[in-house]
């Protein structure tokens, strides 16, 4: 009985054996072009007589038989008569494995990997942790992690094979930090980027005087519906709970309690309740903050690198060094009406504010209000524009704006000639009352044909006894363009030997041509060569003299910044 049962169960695994056994097949993992690639398969059943390979137009088919691989070590094929388009593909086995059934590789077409889907971008700390889905391209087989940087813009982070990533050590009490994924197959395709996500960036302010912190974030971006948002809140370093729920971007915190160490995030939750985003942790100290009582602007710094000075940074000192919790901005063109401008909030840290450049001559005043609602205005200053014209005898006019500083005295303006971003030379210092200055250039020393000139204006203040302010202006370039004045008449051996433009800025010409042409249409004369003209004979090898009567000039000059001057026009040949 025994031995029965046993025989029985070895008939029964043998069935199930050969009945749920199949035959590998390639490992399809890409189609690059029209060259489709896969991985030998492990089959031990039997012996490899082929792999086959289908093709189809349309994922659902109908399939026919491309080629029968008959080397079974072969790992790539070309489909030298594709019809383009996108071309959809599979693979299986065929092996000497009696009573066993092939498997079907998986279906790859010919286009791109399709795109991944962020799950989400939370923060961390200072790390920021990313997850996505794997996607339902069967070819992926890693993905590259893209941080935005704005306008368009994208760095390549690093390549993974896992569907998480954590990119550290960022500063995300500052930014909101924006991510793409793009999926990659072992043949070097990738996917469209996926849709950005964006972390949630919390910041706010604290009112000592109405005992309420006000807090702003950036709603997260990247999941579709409406998100709700969650406050969470400690005090103390203490357990940290949910304080209030809202689906806008700010919220109110009243009744603080005094000498205390309020932390906030906030929790966002997909409208599918899937998936959860954290922002930075913030933090403020209700300690009553002192008032301010005096605001002046104690130094300016220029954008580095930035010929056009598109930003200046400006440092504000005020009474005891009082941190400045509100700044507002007015700005006008005529100062005059300064007075009546709007006032506009603008962002300020530890002091300094990032004020972009008008371009224009503009005067700025700025206003504090503290935690108590204290107002206090800077002195009015004025920013510093210098204009440059380059004149026909090499000498460049520079002139500028008499600067305005409310609280301090403009005592000088020093000129540099810039000739790299490095490479600067004062070239002459005037008071405060000299508003230009002339740089008479000199052309065989230097033999430059573009000038680029800043001014500074240096200001004693009375918020900064201890140095100078200095003020940059922008950064403007004249540029020598090449030209030239054409005669009307021309007799050989009189004035002048030859015929030939009368050059300005001949140190700029980069290509030239001069053709003459008699009545019929005719060349008589050619040359490259500025220094050439033409003498009044024909450029033959008689060299036999023109009569008189009217010739035609064409007179091409290039310079070297691009720019093409064309001269036409008709010359009397008088002998």
């Amino acid at each position: 009985m025994i031995l029965q049962r046993l025989l029985f169960l070895l008939l029964f695994l043998s069935i199930n054996y050969q009945a749920y056994s199949q035959i590998p097949a390639p490992d399809l993992y890409c189609v690059k072009g029209d060259t489709v690639h896969w991985d030998l398969p492990v089959v031990n059943c039997g012996a490899v007589q082929s792999y086959e390979l289908y093709y189809a137009l349309n994922y659902f088919g109908p399939y026919q038989l491309l080629a029968s691989i008959l080397d079974i070590n072969q790992t790539e094929y070309i489909f030298n008569s594709s019809p383009g388009g996108i071309i959809y593909y599979y693979m299986t086995t065929n092996a000497s494995c009696s009573g066993l059934s092939s498997l079907s590789s998986d279906t790859l077409d010919s286009a791109s990997p399709l795109p991944v889907a962020i799950k989400e971008v939370t923060v961390n700390g200072n790390d920021i942790l990313l997850s996505w889905s794997k996607g339902n391209s069967p070819e992926t087989s890693a993905y590259i992690i893209f941080q935005g940087l704005g306008n368009g813009v994208v760095h390549a982070l690093d390549t993974v094979t896992t569907l998480n990533f954590t990119d550290y050590n960022r500063n995300t009490s500052n930014s909101s930090y924006t991510y793409y994924i793009v999926a990659l197959d072992r043949c070097g395709g990738t996917s469209i980027f996926s849709d950005p996500h964006s972390t949630i960036l919390l910041s706010g302010n604290i009112d000592t005087c109405q005992k309420k912190i006000n807090l702003q974030f950036n709603e997260y971006k990247g999941w579709p519906g409406k998100t709700s948002y969650v406050l969470l809140q400690s005090i103390d370093n203490g357990l940290e709970v949910p304080l209030d729920t809202s689906q806008n971007a700010t919220f109110d915190i009243p009744d603080l309690q005094d000498d205390k160490e309020y932390c906030f995030r906030i929790r966002a939750i997909s409208e599918d309740m899937l998936q959860v985003s954290y922002s930075n942790v913030l933090c403020f100290h209700s300690r009553i903050s002192k008032t301010i009582t005096s605001l002046c602007v104690f130094d300016i710094e220029n954008s580095l690198g930035n010929s056009n000075m598109d930003s200046m940074m400006i440092t504000f000192k005020t009474n005891q060094d009082i941190p400045i919790q509100s700044l507002y901005l007015k700005e006008s063109k005529d100062i005059a009406t300064i007075a009546t401008m709007q006032e506009v909030a603008i962002p300020v840290f530890n002091n300094k504010v990032s004020l972009a450049s008008t371009g224009e001559v503009t005067y700025y005043q700025f206003i504090s209000l503290d935690v108590c609602g204290n107002r206090v205005e800077s002195e009015i200053f004025s920013n510093l524009i210098v204009n440059a014209m380059l004149r026909p005898d090499n000498s460049v006019d520079i002139s500028w704006n008499s600067m305005e500083w409310g609280n301090g005295t403009v005592v000088e303006y020093v000129v540099e000639r810039i000739n790299t971003s490095i490479d600067k030379k004062v070239i002459g210092t005037v008071g405060n009352d000299e508003l230009e200055y002339t740089d008479h250039l000199i052309v065989e020393k230097d033999n430059q044909t573009r000038y680029c000139y800043q001014v500074i204006g240096k200001v004693e203040s009375s918020c900064n006894k201890n140095q100078r302010i200095e003020v940059l202006s922008n950064i403007v370039c004249v540029e020598k363009t090449a030209g030239a004045y054409m005669a009307n008449a021309f007799i050989p051996g009189g004035n002048f030997a030859e015929f030939k433009p009368i050059f300005y800025f001949s140190e700029s010409i980069a290509d030239y041509e001069m053709l003459i042409f008699d009545r019929y249409g005719n060349k008589v004369y050619t040359t490259n060569n500025p220094e050439k003209g033409w003498n009044g004979n024909k450029l033959n090898q008689s060299n036999q003299p023109m009569p008189n009567g009217v010739y035609s000039y064409y007179v091409r000059i290039k310079s070297g910044n691009g720019s093409e001057q064309i001269l036409k026009g008709g010359l009397t040949l008088i002998r």
